[in-house]
């Protein structure tokens, strides 16, 4: 399992799979998330894909980096 951490306090519009709707997520600066799979869009966003099959939509990169 890969994971990321958050550089920042970000809230985003956040598939929960669970309950079938789109909710908002906010993820506060020093979170460590695990993540099955990273979709970049472009250059400056990223969908990503958490092991329930939850989803954050559209991230901005800058928002996260990556944890070795």
């Amino acid at each position: 399992m890969k994971k990321i951490r958050f550089v920042k306090d970000i809230a985003v519009d956040y598939w929960v799979s669970r309950y079938d709707e789109m909710d908002t997520r906010t993820f506060h600066r020093g979170t460590v998330v695990e993540y099955a799979a990273l979709e970049k869009l472009d250059a400056t966003h990223a969908n990503i894909h958490f092991e329930n099959n939850d989803l954050a939509v559209d991230v901005p990169t800058s928002a996260f980096e990556s944890v070795r």
